[in-house]
């Protein structure tokens, strides 16, 4: 269900999150789960203190009823904490039929925040959310992305929210088969505004060259499709892209050299159901030998 620096949080059948202990009430029906994961846990013998992060947005009819809904977890305190109501009447539009949370699923944990992408039938918006362990209730901030942003949604348009650079402010990336390439609208970090033209990261064509020659279980260059470029997850640490062709095939691009950096396959993953990517420091858990020689 959700997965950061090695934690992975699961959803049970009965819907308990089994990485929590049951103690507190979860307030929120539906909502998507956040984890966030804190400083510490140097060794085997000491726990690295994690936060989840549940949040639905309920966009009434009614601007002055829109709002937020956000409830936390804290595995130091062992406990749900309350249910915090943010009020969102600057989100215009209507949701798409059927959605119960506008809120997309893949959200960005950056510069100690989580952003989410929101798309009505009128506009797009990106929601900051910073969320503290301490008391002081979480700070919600909106901005709308720009009016030429595509945020009605095609079959061939795929977007996802990553940083561009190293520590940089947040972008949200667009995978438009219609001009076959990946853009990258970003936010000023002085004035908090969205650009109002992208920047190109790398053109369809480009990808399907650095395919040629590489080991993907025979699959050529010229048989990858040109129209769709699946984004499937942000690597936060890394700053890689992950782009599955095929179903069955991955590629990682790398935003700041804007060049594929890998290329693997996995004949197992297209019969799974669910999967999810995460990030680990393997030097951290790598096994120590010592010898008495």
């Amino acid at each position: 269900m959700a997965a950061r620096d090695g934690l992975v949080l699961v959803r049970h059948k009965a819907q308990e999150l089994r990485i929590i202990p049951p103690a507190g009430p979860d307030l929120i029906v539906g909502g998507h789960h956040v984890l966030l994961v804190g400083d510490g846990g140097v060794g085997h013998h000491q726990a690295r203190p994690f936060q989840v992060v549940k949040a639905r947005l309920v966009l009434e009819p009614k601007q002055r009823r829109r709002r937020l809904q956000v409830q936390t977890f804290s595995s130091e305190l062992g406990t749900w904490g309350p249910c915090t109501e943010i009020r969102t009447p600057q989100i215009h539009g209507k949701p798409r039929q059927g959605d119960d949370n506008p809120l997309r699923a893949q959200p960005l944990v950056a510069g100690g925040a989580v952003h989410w992408l929101c798309f009505t039938d009128e506009e797009g918006f990106v929601l900051k959310l910073r969320v503290r362990a301490a008391a002081p209730p979480p700070r919600l901030t909106v901005t709308k992305l720009a009016e030429s942003f595509p945020y009605k949604g095609r079959w061939n348009l795929r977007r996802l929210m990553a940083t561009v650079d190293a520590g940089g402010s947040p972008a949200v990336l667009v995978a438009d088969g219609e001009s076959s390439k990946i853009s990258a609208w970003r936010q000023s970090k002085h004035t908090a505004r969205w650009g109002e033209q992208p920047q190109v990261v790398i053109e369809y064509e480009t990808i399907a060259r650095s395919l040629a020659g590489e080991d993907m279980g025979g699959l050529q260059s010229w048989q990858w499709p040109r129209e769709q470029v699946p984004m499937e997850w942000f690597a936060e640490r890394s700053g890689a892209v992950l782009i599955r062709v095929r179903d069955r095939y991955f590629s990682w691009l790398d935003l700041q050299s804007r060049k594929i950096v890998r290329c693997s396959s996995d004949s197992s993953i297209r019969y799974k159901t669910m999967y999810y990517p995460c990030e680990m420091d393997l030097s951290t858990r790598a096994p120590t030998f010592s010898s008495s020689l």
